[in-house]
C-alpha cells in the first residue's frame, strides 16, 4: 500500500485500512513498558514498611533521568512523555503510600 490516498472515494475499504490496525503503535509500547516497570518497583517498595517510600522516590528519580537520557540518545519524544508520566504517577503513588503510613 504505497502512497494510497485513504480519502479517495474510489478506493475500497480493504485497501485503505492498514494491515496491523489492531496493534498499538510501537511508541505506545515504550510508555506501557515504562509504566509496568514503575508499577513493579512501586509495589515492591509498598511492601517494605521502613524506608520503602524513600527507596521508591529514589527509583522514580532514576527512572525519570533514564527517560531523559534516552530522549537525548534516541531523539524520540515518547521517552520524555514516559518520563513525565513516571514522575507524575510515581510521585502521586509515593505520596499516597506515605499518607497511608501516617
Amino acid at each position: 500500500m504505497a502512497n494510497k490516498n485513504i480519502w479517495d472515494p474510489n478506493a475500497s475499504k480493504e485497501e485503505s485500512v492498514p494491515e496491523d490496525s489492531n496493534k498499538p503503535p510501537r511508541e505506545m509500547l515504550i510508555v506501557l513498558y515504562n509504566l509496568l516497570v514503575l508499577a513493579f518497583y512501586t509495589v515492591m517498595c509498598a511492601i517494605i514498611r521502613r524506608g520503602g517510600v524513600v527507596i521508591d522516590a529514589f527509583l522514580i528519580g532514576i527512572h525519570f533521568l533514564a527517560c531523559l537520557i534516552l530522549t537525548m540518545i534516541n531523539g524520540k519524544w515518547v521517552w520524555i512523555l514516559s518520563g513525565f508520566l513516571v514522575l507524575l504517577i510515581g510521585l502521586s503513588t509515593c505520596t499516597g503510600i506515605l499518607w497511608k503510613l501516617m
